[in-house]
């Protein structure tokens, strides 16, 4: 949907309604494709390291979610001090196959290539691909900014998303992006 902030734009990709959700998928695929992650940010501020088992929940023990600790080699609590989890991988515990939850998005966007997207947002493949790549070069991942004296993590990326929740799959097309 072409929005007020329309004209301040340096590209509009008019996709069909309601084809956000292929479009972030696409995204997503060329993002991890390229290594465009914060890797920190996923392990210490998201569930991307948590433990997911075959039948799609997680791992628990105790009531406690589970992340794969590489230095034990085992499955520890997520909230475990000192633990640096696995961001990506199967492992076995027990007799319970298990792999990380980014792992799982990761093979689940796999096929979704900015080509397959073409065919669902009725735009070409080349542009999606651009436009993912000028978001991971954007991101300038690990850089830091300072405000008032105080060092930040520097994340230039926000979306305007009120109307893409605003259909079917919305919520999932918001996790997307």
């Amino acid at each position: 949907r072409l929005r007020g902030a329309g004209p301040f734009a340096d590209e509009w990709l008019p996709i069909r309604p309601g084809t956000d959700l292929a479009l972030a998928l696409a995204l997503s695929n060329v993002l991890i494709e390229r290594a465009f992650l914060d890797r920190d940010y996923l392990k210490k501020h998201t569930n991307s390291p948590f433990l997911v088992k075959e039948d799609g929940f997680f791992l628990r023990v105790d009531g406690k979610e589970q992340v794969w600790d590489p230095a034990k080699g085992a499955a520890v609590a997520h909230d475990t001090k000192g633990v640096d989890p696995a961001l990506e991988g199967e492992f076995t515990v027990g007799a319970t196959k298990v792999k990380t939850a980014f792992q799982r998005f990761k093979e689940h966007v796999a096929k979704a290539t900015p080509e397959w997207a073409a065919t669902i947002c009725g735009v070409p493949a080349e542009p999606i691909r651009r436009i993912a790549l000028d978001l991971g070069q954007n991101a300038m991942i690990g850089s830091t900014i300072q405000v008032d004296g105080v060092t930040l993590p520097y994340r230039p990326v926000g979306i305007m998303a009120y109307h893409m929740a605003q259909q079917e799959l919305g919520f999932q097309a918001l996790r997307a992006m």
